[in-house]
């Protein structure tokens, strides 16, 4: 059995804490999020369970992988990749306070890379419905891992449609908000909110309350003018963003992917050497096993 050493902590939220970790007896750094399963819901559980299943089958360079769980009574560890440098709300906030914004050509980058990222798991029939800064993770070499799969919602027998309400509210598109049936596209808003924030340091709706915010996202009333920044960025960044937010229920990530603004800057994403596969077996790995014990799932999951 491989035993951690816990590091600092590097993240809170209602899941739990995330660690620092190293293995005894190694220098290499890990991530490991530590969840109570005390009293937890059924709902809450089956998302967990999803969370897990996708960090292992998941096999793309732009996704974070699990390492290993750790599984006690009351606490389930999931430990992944490290990313070096944070997520991208932590760094926009840094930044943020000498007004340092990112170069044009990172910011194509770190897009591009998601886009990749998100096309595999629209692919694979997975929803993530909380992409925003806060959910993608810069490593050394300016390398893009999205993280944070506790919202996803994983689309069975042919499925395209879901109802259910999650997400960020300040990135949570306007089907959701009018608790409206809504298919991947909703990720694709949530990517044009990403970009507009790496760009304006901003994200692209504020409100003081849930209902003005809502009433500012249904009315695309945006926190910014975007233009404002045309001084700063190419005209062809700037209308990226207006277009996905704008077309995002009638533009996939392949066709965002297959733009020419987009395909002539993808010289940009650092090389990587490891190439993207398919979950097999989909509907064998994510059948419903939310009724079985921690014990039984966490051991199919190690095997």
């Amino acid at each position: 059995m491989t035993h951690y050493k816990i590091g600092r902590c590097i993240g809170k939220g209602s899941y739990g804490n995330v660690f620092v970790v190293k293995k005894y007896g190694e220098q290499k750094v890990y991530a490991m999020k530590k969840i109570s399963i005390y009293n937890i819901r059924l709902k809450e559980k089956l998302q967990l369970i999803n969370e897990i299943r996708i960090l292992k089958y998941c096999d793309c360079p732009y996704i974070l992988n699990l390492i290993d769980i750790k599984y006690s009574l009351i606490h389930i560890d999931i430990i992944t990749n490290h990313a070096k440098y944070g997520d991208f709300l932590s760094i926009i906030k840094s930044r943020s306070r000498t007004r340092m914004f990112f170069q044009e050509q990172l910011i194509w980058s770190y897009f591009i890379q998601v886009c990749y990222g998100l096309e595999y798991l629209h692919n694979n029939n997975i929803i993530h419905r909380d992409i925003k800064c806060g959910n993608i993770f810069l490593d050394k070499g300016d390398h893009i891992f999205i993280g944070d799969f506790g919202s996803c919602k994983v689309l069975m027998h042919n499925n395209t449609l879901t109802n259910s309400s999650i997400g960020t509210p300040y990135y949570m598109s306007p089907e959701i908000l009018k608790h409206e049936k809504y298919d991947n596209s909703v990720d694709i808003w949530c990517l044009g909110c990403f970009l507009f924030e790496i760009i304006c340091f901003k994200p692209p709706f504020e409100g003081c309350t849930y209902r003005l915010l809502t009433r500012k996202i249904l009315n695309q009333q945006f926190s910014i003018d975007i233009n404002t920044y045309i001084h700063h960025f190419s005209k062809e960044l700037i209308k990226l963003v207006q277009r996905i937010l704008k077309e995002y229920k009638q533009i996939s990530v392949t066709k965002i992917l297959e733009l020419k603004e987009v395909d002539d800057n993808k010289y940009l994403i650092p090389y990587i050497t490891k190439s993207s596969n398919n979950i097999l077996d989909f509907e064998k790995k994510f059948d419903n096993v939310s009724m079985s014990s921690w014990h039984s799932i966490i051991k199919k999951l190690t095997n």
